[in-house]
C-alpha cells in the first residue's frame, strides 16, 4: 500500500507481491492438507467450495463496484480498452495474462491509471490453485514410500524449474516473467514446501536465541527486498530475499515452543491481527482507491494521500465484516453441499461478469462526465450525413504516421462521405515518420518494421493521381495523461536543443528527405502535417467538476501563442530544407486556425478543440474539416 501510496517511501515494495506468494502458498497446503484422506473428487470439490467462499464475495463486490465508478466518472476517452478487458479478465483469473501482453509493463506511468492492475497477483493464485492441489493430493496419498519421495522431488523439480524460468524471462522478457505464473510457481511453492516439511518433521524448539535470530534474519531480508529490489531485475533475482525471509519467519513464528519468550510475539498485538484480518479487503480495495483518487482529485498532497489511505482502511473493514465474516458463517452456506456452492459461485461469477460487461458497454448512456458525449470528444466516430459526394471518387488518400494520424479520423470519415474520396490510415502510437524529431526507420523496434512495411504497401498501392498525406507529432509533448513534462517554456527549449536533440533532427531531416524523394517519383501531391500547438494540460482529465483541480489542470486551458510559436520554431530549419528541395510539397498549417495572436485555447466556443495535450477532439476534427478539405482540393485541382 505504501509502495503504491508514494513509490519513494518504499522503494522496493513491489516485492511484498512475493512475501504474499509464499503466505499463500504456506495456507493453501495448510487449507489442503486436512483433506487428504478423501476421494480426489470430494478433494477438489470441497478445496473449490473453501476457496470460493474465501476469496469471491469480497473480489465481486470490489470488482462491480470499481467498474460502476470507473465508467461513471473516468474520462470516455483517456479510458484504454485495456482497462474494461482487465476488468472483466479479473472475474475468471486472467487478468495476468492480458496485462503480460500489453506492450507496457507494470511499472510504467499509466499502468498507475488502470483499477484493475492489481488482480493479476490474484490471478497468479488462482491459476496455482488449478496446479497444487491436483500435485498434493498425490503427494499426501501415495502409500509407496519411494513414490512419496518422487512426488516431493516433483514438487521441488517443478518449482525449481520455475525458478530457472524465472530468470531466463527475467532476462529477455520482463513484463511476462512479472506476470505470468511460470516465473512465480517457485514463490508460492517455497511457502507449500514449508507446510509440508512443519507437517511431516516439525519439532518445536525452545532456543530463544535460535528463533529470534531467525526472525530478526527473515524481516531483514524482507527489508532488503522492500527498500532495494530492482524493478528492472525482477522476479530474478530480486524477489529472492523476500520470499527466503518471509520462510524464516514464517519458520521462527512456527517452530516456537513459547510465544512469550521470543519477537515474533509483537505480532500477536491485537492491533496487528486486526489489520492481518483485513488484508485481503486492503489488498482488493487500496489500488482501485488510490487509481480514482488520481484520476479525479489527485494523489499528490500529504492531504490526498491520507485521504485515500483512511478511505481505503474504512472500505475494508466494511468489506471484513459485512462480506467476508458473513459469507463465512452463513449458515445455508456451510450446510449446502461443497457441489452445489461451487456451481452456484460459478454462476454468481459469471452473471457478475456479465453485469460488469453489461456496464461497460453502457458508459456512453450513464456516464456522469461530459466527456461520454462521443460526437463531440471523439475523434473516432462520425455519424455520416445524408448528404454525399463523389466528386473524388476513385481517388485515394493514403495517410501515414503515428497516433496524431489516427486522431484525424473523423475528419477523414467526413472527408469521404462529402466527397467519395478512398482514405487508407496506416498509423500507430509513437511511430511518427517526417516528424523532424528524430529518425523513425532506425532500430529493431516495432515502429521500423511497420513504418518500412506500411511505406512498401503504400508505394506499391499509390497512383499518380492520388495524395500522401505524412501526419505526425512535430512539437515536443508537454503532457500526457499520465503527468506533465515540463510548464516552462525555456525549459522545453533547452531540452530540446541539446547537442544531442540536434543531432537527431539532423537524422530525422535526412530520412524525411530520403522518404520524400523516393514517394516523389510516384506521384506529386505529397502534403505534410505542419507543427500544431501542444499544452500543459489534459482536456478530457480536466474536463469534469470533479477533476479540475488536479494538479495536471494546474496551468489552465491555453497555451501562448509565442510560446506555441517558439516551440514551432524547432522545426523551421527542416521544414526550410524540405521546401527548397520539394517545393511542390503542400505543407498543412494550422496553428493560425487554432490560435488568436495571443493564445491557443484548447477550447473553442465552449467545444474541445483537444481530448488531451495534442490530439485533436471530435469537434476538433469538425473545426478544422474546411481547412483540410480546401488542400485536398489543390491537391487534386
Amino acid at each position: 500500500m505504501l509502495f503504491h501510496l508514494d513509490g519513494l517511501l518504499l522503494p522496493g515494495g513491489f516485492s511484498g507481491v512475493d512475501v504474499f506468494f509464499v503466505i499463500s502458498g504456506y495456507v493453501v497446503a495448510g487449507s489442503l492438507n486436512g483433506h487428504a484422506k478423501q476421494k480426489f473428487s470430494t478433494f477438489i470439490i470441497d478445496f473449490y467450495r473453501r476457496r470460493i467462499i474465501r476469496i469471491f464475495p469480497v473480489l465481486l463486490v470490489v470488482l462491480l463496484i470499481s467498474i460502476l465508478v470507473t465508467v461513471l466518472f473516468l474520462p470516455k476517452l483517456a479510458l484504454s480498452r485495456s482497462f474494461a478487458y482487465t476488468g472483466l479478465a479479473a472475474f475468471f483469473g486472467g487478468s495476468n495474462f492480458l496485462l503480460a501482453a500489453s506492450t507496457e509493463t507494470y511499472f510504467s506511468p499509466s499502468v498507475e491509471f488502470n483499477p484493475f492492475v492489481h488482480t493479476w497477483s490474484l490471478a497468479v493464485e488462482e491459476q496455482f490453485y488449478v496446479l497444487f492441489p491436483i500435485m498434493y493430493f498425490i503427494w499426501s496419498r501415495h502409500l509407496i514410500t519411494r513414490s512419496k519421495s518422487l512426488i516431493f522431488n516433483l514438487v521441488f523439480f517443478t518449482a525449481l524449474a520455475s525458478f530457472v524460468f524465472s530468470w531466463y524471462e527475467s532476462t529477455y522478457y520482463p513484463s511476462q516473467a512479472y506476470y505470468h505464473l511460470t516465473s512465480r510457481f517457485w514463490e508460492l511453492a517455497v511457502g507449500a514446501l514449508l507446510f509440508k516439511y512443519h507437517a511431516v518433521t516439525l519439532r518445536k524448539q525452545n532456543n530463544v536465541s535460535l528463533i529470534n535470530l531467525m526472525f530478526i534474519c527473515g524481516f531483514l531480508l524482507m527489508g532488503v527486498g522492500f527498500f532495494f529490489a530492482d524493478k528492472t531485475s525482477f522476479p530474478f533475482p530480486w524477489a529472492i530475499p523476500s520470499v527466503v525471509g518471509t520462510a524464516l519467519v514464517i519458520h521462527s513464528l512456527v517452530i516456537k515452543d513459547t510465544l512469550s519468550l521470543n519477537l515474533g510475539r509483537w505480532l500477536e498485538i491485537n492491533a496487528i491481527r486486526y489489520v492481518g484480518k483485513l488484508s485481503y479487503s486492503l489488498y482488493l480495495w487500496h489500488w482501485p482507491i488510490y487509481v480514482f483518487f488520481r484520476w479525479t482529485i489527485g494523489l499528490e498532497t500529504w492531504q490526498e494521500c491520507l485521504s485515500a489511505a483512511c478511505l481505503t482502511f474504512l472500505l475494508a473493514a466494511m468489506s471484513y465484516h459485512l462480506v467476508e465474516r458473513k459469507f463465512s458463517s452463513f449458515k445455508l452456506i456451510e450446510s449446502a453441499r461443497s457441489g452445489v456452492v461451487v456451481v452456484i459461485g460459478v454462476i454468481t461469477i459469471s452473471l457478475s461478469f456479465g453485469l460488469g460487461g453489461v456496464m461497460f458497454m453502457a458508459q456512453n448512456r450513464i456516464s456522469l462526465s461530459v466527456t461520454s458525449n462521443i460526437d463531440v470528444w471523439s475523434p473516432y466516430i462520425y455519424h455520416y450525413d445524408t448528404k454525399t459526394g463523389n466528386e473524388y471518387a476513385g481517388k485515394t488518400l493514403f495517410v501515414i504516421g503515428d497516433s496524431h494520424a489516427g486522431a484525424y479520423g473523423k475528419m477523414f470519415k467526413m472527408l469521404e462521405e462529402k466527397t467519395g474520396i478512398k482514405v487508407k490510415v496506416y498509423s500507430k502510437g509513437g511511430c511518427g515518420i517526417l516528424n523532424l524529431r528524430s529518425p523513425g526507420l532506425v532500430g529493431d523496434g516495432s515502429c521500423k518494421q511497420n513504418l518500412s512495411n506500411w511505406l512498401s504497401e503504400i508505394e506499391k498501392e499509390i497512383k499518380d493521381t492520388d495524395i500522401l498525406f505524412f501526419s505526425s507529432l512535430k512539437m515536443p509533448r508537454m503532457s500526457d495523461h499520465n503527468s506533465l513534462f515540463a510548464d516552462d517554456i525555456q525549459t522545453v527549449l533547452a531540452e530540446n536543443t541539446t547537442i544531442q536533440a540536434m543531432e537527431l533532427r539532423k537524422e530525422a531531416l535526412q530520412e524525411s528527405l530520403l522518404v520524400l524523394k523516393r514517394f516523389n517519383k510516384v506521384t506529386n501531391n505529397i502534403i505534410i502535417d505542419a507543427p500544431k500547438p501542444v499544452f500543459p494540460y489534459q482536456t478530457a482529465r480536466c474536463a469534469d467538476w470533479y477533476s479540475k483541480n488536479n494538479s495536471i489542470c494546474a496551468n489552465g486551458p491555453f497555451n501562448r501563442r509565442d510560446h506555441v510559436d517558439a516551440l514551432s520554431q524547432l522545426a523551421s530549419k527542416q521544414i526550410a530544407s524540405i521546401q527548397n528541395q520539394f517545393p511542390q510539397v503542400r505543407w498543412w498549417h494550422t496553428i493560425d486556425d487554432l490560435c488568436d495572436e495571443r493564445i491557443c485555447n484548447v477550447y473553442h466556443r465552449g467545444k474541445p478543440l483537444y481530448i488531451d495535450g495534442d490530439h485533436l477532439s471530435g469537434y476538433g476534427n469538425e473545426y478544422l474539416y474546411p481547412s483540410f478539405a480546401s488542400l485536398i482540393a489543390q491537391s487534386i485541382d
